[in-house]
């Protein structure tokens, strides 16, 4: 250090620095995340025009397309019969009694196996209690519904017994009928706080899709692995259903955060649905 030098003065410059530094990082995370989806689509254009194996790929891309299409539809269908299947254990589980006490024993019952179970016990122990031959896609249909109406029961349960007991007093005193003050109050209410916590719900049945392949349903990501056994390139193949799978779950995150936000009335923070994540047994 110089004679007459201010020690103080040396250590602003260097806390400034650092300041500077940090401020420039968070700049670029914050372009990092911003533009994500574009770097991922252009790193993989870049990538097949300059690697010949995606060439051999070419002729498989009808098959790819097939595989997504199948995969859409199962996981709308088992999104939507899930939503209703959880709404109607949810309504049990708050009436009380015996209904309670079934609904909480499947939905704990539910989340105790592991998906793989669930989907294959849905096709081959079927044909032991039910007099009738259940299809894959039935089972499939079934399992995904079973397995999201799980968790959509405990969101939506959770959601209802969050309204204020307050509210729900103050119209039983104005004389409004239960029918009346539960669609009229509780359930608006509940319906938007429990918004992201059904969209995250909704991303993990679409991933569960890639678990029926025991039924013999070719998905996108059972596709892909087929292809992958017929041109052996695993890299290629896997690296593309690592892209599909972040970017179909990132855009459904980020319509999810903007219908809560529309809802809410809030403006949408950058992945609000990662702040309670959830993980299916």
């Amino acid at each position: 250090m110089l004679c007459g030098a201010d020690p103080s003065l040396d250590g602003s410059r260097s806390l400034d620095g650092a300041q500077a530094q940090e401020v420039c990082m968070k700049r670029w995370l914050e372009t990092l995340r911003r533009y994500r989806l574009l770097l991922i689509l252009g790193t993989f254009g870049i990538w097949m025009c300059v690697d010949p194996i995606w060439i051999e790929l070419a002729p498989s891309w009808p098959f790819f397309l097939k595989g997504l299409q199948t995969t859409a539809v199962y996981s709308t269908i088992g999104v939507a019969l899930g939503l209703m299947m959880g709404g109607c254990l949810a309504a049990l589980r708050l009436a009380g009694g015996v209904a309670a006490f079934a609904s909480s024993t499947l939905v704990a019952a539910t989340q105790a196996v592991p998906p793989l179970f669930i989907i294959s016990a849905a096709y081959l122990v079927s044909p032991e209690i039910l007099p009738f031959r259940v299809t894959p896609a039935q089972a499939a249909v079934f399992a995904l519904a079973m397995i999201g109406g799980s968790y959509y029961c405990e969101a939506l349960r959770s959601a209802i017994a969050g309204v204020e007991r307050l509210q729900v007093d103050a119209a039983d005193i104005t004389g409004l009928s239960r029918r009346v003050v539960f669609t009229r109050i509780v359930l608006p209410q509940a319906l938007v706080s429990c918004v992201p916590a059904l969209g995250a719900i909704s991303i993990v049945v679409f991933k569960l899709s890639t678990l029926l392949y025991p039924l013999g349903i070719t998905d996108f990501f059972r596709t892909s692995v087929l292809i992958n056994n017929r041109v052996i390139a695993p890299l290629h193949c896997y690296a593309l259903i690592a892209a599909f799978y972040y970017v179909v779950s990132d855009l459904l995150q980020s319509f999810i955060a903007w219908v809560s936000s529309r809802i809410s009335g809030k403006r949408p923070k950058p992945h609000d649905i990662h702040e309670s994540p959830l993980t299916v047994g």
